[in-house]
């Protein structure tokens, strides 16, 4: 509790067109390290000596609560930039995540940053989604800044720099839930066709020999290099489809991982915009099956990227990654989405994402009947309710199948058993 002197100080000021009003603030004693008389800072605006006085019982009370005074003309901006730096300085937070949180902190500075922190109701609140809806801003766009402001707010009253969050007055913003986007069985044969045909075109690459260093990645440099790169690409792809893995997943994927013995795949490691790191929580780090198609095809990957490392002076080990780039090293993420893109052009595959291929792999198994705890599995859910939430939508269609099992069984079970006799 902080100790207040006195009553506190009401004080009359008047402005330049001679209109007058008062102002208030508290003597906090003396500061035991400077001997310098401390003082909370003023409050002004009040119209009335009575609204003063009120406003000074008021004051006291923040302050005896913990109230941080030196918070009083803090920014919005002011504050979000430490609570970013308090969450880096914690060391347990992912680099990725302290990334997303720089630039959504970043986008709500631009809105409401100059902004006193106390001074951040449910008004401005309000005015800021309003704002990101006439900018036309994704559902998901206005959850996550939402969520992002919140959090930020709930520090800062937990710290004592407000008195109350007017997020707690709000009911939470939530994102309307979307479809989810798979692809049937003639779309799903589209897209195969497709990358049967970029394989084709990979085969007519023309293989260069180069007198000097390999020059700057292009996109269908006919050598080589661009034949292992396109191809790494396109098995990319199909793998997605094959084990539902997310995009960074994938991408991230060294020999080391694949047990071709045992026809697994351990998921321990994805790729990110800062380089390989460990899966964000430890329901992704899993280990699933692969078909015989896709092991008979990383098998066959495997032989050339081989040949295709050993050409560039490198040798192939278990840390070597299964999708490479032009230089044997681990795909960048940007470069696998600007081909992905061209990919899905070239094709007229239209509104397809790279996430859809792991929509598709789920969906897939749930409509040929894969139990959902395994689908879980596969996917690296935490909990087999999330899998059902995010697929419910697709599983109404086994239901006539399941209407028709039950009644099968149920005529199985109705025969005679022989002629009832009362005794």
């Amino acid at each position: 509790m902080k100790y207040i002197v006195g009553a506190g100080t009401i004080e009359k000021r008047y402005r330049k067109d001679g209109s007058g009003y008062y102002r208030i603030r508290l003597n906090l004693g003396v500061d035991s390290m400077t001997g310098k008389q401390l003082y909370s800072p003023w409050r002004s605006g009040f119209r009335t000596k009575a609204e003063a006085q009120a406003a000074l019982i008021e004051y006291r009370k923040e302050i005896e609560n913990g109230y941080n005074v030196k918070a009083e003309s803090m920014t919005f901006a002011q504050f979000s930039e430490l609570f970013h730096t308090q969450r880096k300085n914690l060391g347990t937070i992912a680099e990725s995540t302290l990334e997303k949180d720089y630039y959504q902190i970043k986008t709500l500075n631009k809105y409401v940053g100059q902004i006193a922190l106390r001074e951040i109701d449910v008004v401005v609140i309000n005015k800021l989604i309003e704002k990101l809806d006439n900018e036309g801003k994704s559902d998901s766009t206005k959850v996550i800044l939402y969520q992002k402001f919140n959090q930020i707010m709930r520090v800062a009253l937990k710290q004592g720099d407000i008195i109350q969050n007017p997020f707690d007055k709000l009911s939470p913003l939530k994102q309307k839930k979307r479809k989810i986007r798979y692809l049937d069985d003639d779309e799903l044969t589209i897209l195969l066709n497709a990358l049967n045909q970029e394989e084709k075109e990979s085969e007519t690459l023309v293989v260069t020999k180069r007198k000097t260093a390999i020059r700057k990645e292009h996109k269908f440099e006919k050598n080589v290099v661009g034949a292992s790169l396109w191809n790494s690409r396109i098995l990319a792809v199909r793998f997605m489809l094959g084990t539902g893995t997310r995009r960074g997943e994938c991408l991230g994927l060294s020999w080391g991982q694949i047990d071709f013995k045992k026809a697994e795949l351990r998921i321990n490691q994805q790729q990110t915009d800062n380089g390989i790191k460990e899966p964000k929580t430890e329901h992704s780090i899993r280990t699933i099956s692969l078909d015989r198609d896709t092991l008979e095809l990383l098998r066959e990957h495997k032989a050339k990227q081989m040949e295709f490392l050993f050409s560039i002076g490198k040798k192939q080990n278990a840390k070597t990654p299964v999708f490479n780039n032009t230089l044997g090293g681990f795909m960048e993420i940007h470069k696998f989405n600007a081909w992905f893109r061209y990919f899905r052009e070239k094709y007229n595959l239209g509104d397809i994402k790279l996430h859809t291929f792991r929509h598709t792999h789920a969906t897939h198994l749930i409509g040929n009947n894969v139990d959902i705890k395994t689908v879980q599995n596969r996917l690296g859910h935490s909990k087999a309710s999330t899998t059902l939430d995010i697929y419910a939508e697709v599983m109404p269609a086994n239901d006539r199948e399941a209407a028709e099992k039950i009644g099968e069984i149920i005529r199985k079970a109705n025969k005679p058993l022989g002629e009832i006799v009362n005794i």
